[in-house]
Order: structure tokens, then sequence, then C-alpha cells
């Protein structure tokens, strides 16, 4: 659900970007995709990390 609803998120910025460049255009898709495969595995593989997971193993020093 949380992947759904962050895929729903990302087609509303689509609409923001939709008369930038073509660079502009292929960066969204890639970073787009990426999130969308990386919150369908974190709901749906039981030890994979979720974003808020991460950040704390990256950033849980400080």
């Amino acid at each position: 659900m949380l992947a759904i609803s962050f895929a729903l998120f990302a087609v509303f910025e689509w609409r923001q970007i939709k008369n930038k460049s073509s660079n502009n255009k292929k960066a969204f898709w890639w970073l787009f995709s990426i999130l969308l495969v990386w919150n369908t595995a974190a709901n749906v593989i039981p030890w994979w990390p979720t974003p808020n997971q991460l950040i704390i193993y990256l950033l849980g020093w400080m």
C-alpha cells in the first residue's frame, strides 16, 4: 500500500516536470523506478530495510 501511495505521489510530481528538458524526465523516471522497486521490496521482503531504517543505519552514528 505504501508503494502505491509513493507511486501516486510521483505521478503527481510528473505534472511539474512535464514541460522540462528530456534529461529531467529521464532522471525523474529512473528515480521513480528505483524508489518504487525499493518500497515494494521493503513491504514484501521482511529483511529488506525501509528507507527510514536505511537512514538510521547510515546516519545512526551522528
